[in-house]
């Protein structure tokens, strides 16, 4: 009978064990839980961000798209304007 009472021992630690593993094992599930929340509306805040920042961007693209048109009116009054001293300083006009 001591060998049986050994065993029954045991068998009762492994049964404390194994209810101490079951809470740890609840407690990572509610951490894990929480964190899939976290990681939710931190998603949800990173998809509005992504879509300011396509829409400022787009917004740059066109404006990039005006600029162009400005900066090459620009560089052809410079020519001319460089022209006009030129003919002037070597007195073509």
């Amino acid at each position: 009978m001591d060998e049986m009472g050994q065993l029954q021992v045991q068998v009762s630690k492994l049964t404390v064990d194994v209810a101490k593993l079951t809470v740890d094992v609840e407690y990572i599930k509610n951490d894990v839980a929480a964190i899939k929340t976290r990681m939710d509306r931190l998603d949800d805040k990173l998809g509005a961000v992504d879509a300011r920042l396509y829409k400022v961007e787009k917004d740059l693209t066109e404006k990039f798209g005006s600029m162009k048109l400005w900066v090459m009116g620009l560089y052809v009054t410079q020519a001319a304007s460089m022209l006009l001293i030129m003919s002037k300083g070597f007195k073509w006009l």
